[in-house]
């Protein structure tokens, strides 16, 4: 039987796919001569940091980065290990590579990178604690409600 985090990912993957299309190309073209669109891409860049950083907490808390050898690793390896869909692991993968948290050979191994050891839980200095404690859903769900707050 598959983690039900298996569910969280799917839903995710769905959400992320086009944001990041959207956002991730034309956010460094500083000389383009369309009138906006550097402010457009700061504009999806903000509206959809929410994915990228849920990408990062969801990793953080499973400690993906743990599992991630020297050599490095394939999403089907980890959803293995993990008991997560690999489809849709490898889509969450692919969210952190595409924002330079993690490498993608053409092979499709993911390995680790200057950012991404930071995140090992055993590290020196790891920020895998903080961020993993990211995840939790009551942040998420009063952050969720701040149309209440005001």
């Amino acid at each position: 039987m598959k983690n039900n985090i298996a569910t969280k990912i799917k839903l995710a993957t769905c959400t992320m796919a086009l944001p990041i299309l959207l956002s991730t190309n034309i956010a460094f073209a500083d000389n383009i001569e369309v009138t906006g669109l550097k402010q457009r891409a700061e504009i999806l860049n903000i509206t959809y940091a929410h994915i990228s950083a849920r990408a990062l907490h969801l990793a953080a808390y499973y400690k993906i980065f743990d599992l991630i050898d020297e050599k490095g690793t394939y999403a089907q390896e980890l959803a293995e290990k993990l008991k997560f869909h690999d489809t849709n692991l490898e889509g969450l993968l692919m969210v952190l590579a595409n924002h330079g948290i993690l490498e993608k050979s053409s092979d499709g191994k993911y390995s680790l990178n200057e950012k991404s050891k930071m995140l090992v839980s055993t590290a020196i200095g790891s920020l895998q604690p903080a961020v993993a404690k990211e995840y939790d859903n009551r942040r998420w769900s009063s952050i969720g409600r701040l149309d209440i707050a005001v």
